[in-house]
């Protein structure tokens, strides 16, 4: 499977373990693709919107991401 950012393609989808998330450049914005254990694809800003801090640093459960500067849980569905 390729991952892609409509209309963008990111690369092969096993670059992503299964439980992680990569930052990918798309349009001059850094996109966040988390691949869950579940296998499902979820791509958002990079960026918590709260402070700016990286998304990605987040700790990737179920279908979420918690925050790790503040617990704040963000739901990728």
């Amino acid at each position: 499977m390729i991952v892609t950012a409509a209309p963008h393609l990111l690369g092969p989808l096993h670059r992503i373990p299964l439980g992680e998330a990569r930052v990918f450049r798309v349009d001059g914005r850094d996109v966040a693709v988390f691949r869950c254990r579940s296998g499902e694809v979820f791509a958002t800003s990079a960026e918590f919107p709260h402070r700016g801090g990286r998304l990605v640093d987040g700790l990737l459960g179920g279908h979420s991401v918690v925050c790790p500067l503040h617990g704040f849980v963000f739901d990728l569905r």
